[in-house]
C-alpha cells in the first residue's frame, strides 16, 4: 500500500513533508539515525520516514545524500495544495527545490 504524505511549502518558514495522518509533534517520534545533515529534522517511526522539516531549501548535496539512503527512496504519493505525485522522498526534495526556483525566479 502507497503511503500518502503532504508537501507544505512557505516562503518564511521553509518546507515539511508528513504523512497525511500525522499526530502529535516531532518531538514524539525518532530522529533517522543515518539522515542527511543538511536536511534539519527527519523523523521515523517503525523504519519509515513520517516528516522531514526544514526551513532552508534543499541542496543538491542533500538529494544526492538522501538517494544514498534507503528509507528515502520508499515510493509514496505525494500531495501539495492541488498537485500530486507518485515517486520517492528523494522526489519530493527535488520537488520542492524546483517550487523555490520557480517561486523566485523573478526576484
Amino acid at each position: 500500500m502507497v503511503r500518502t504524505f503532504n508537501i507544505e511549502i512557505n516562503k518564511s518558514y521553509g518546507w515539511e513533508i508528513d504523512i497525511t495522518d500525522f499526530k502529535g509533534s516531532y518531538e514524539d517520534y525518532q530522529d533517522v539515525a543515518d539522515a542527511p545533515s543538511s536536511i534539519g529534522i527527519c523523523k521515523e517511526e517503525n523504519g519509515k520516514l513520517i516528516a522531514l522539516y526544514d526551513p532552508f531549501v534543499p541542496k543538491d548535496e542533500a538529494i544526492k545524500d538522501a538517494n544514498e539512503i534507503e528509507i528515502f527512496t520508499e515510493e509514496c504519493k505525494f500531495v501539495h495544495k492541488d498537485n500530486s505525485f507518485k515517486g520517492s522522498f528523494v522526489d519530493a526534495l527535488i520537488y520542492i527545490q524546483n517550487w523555490y526556483k520557480e517561486e523566485f525566479a523573478d526576484e
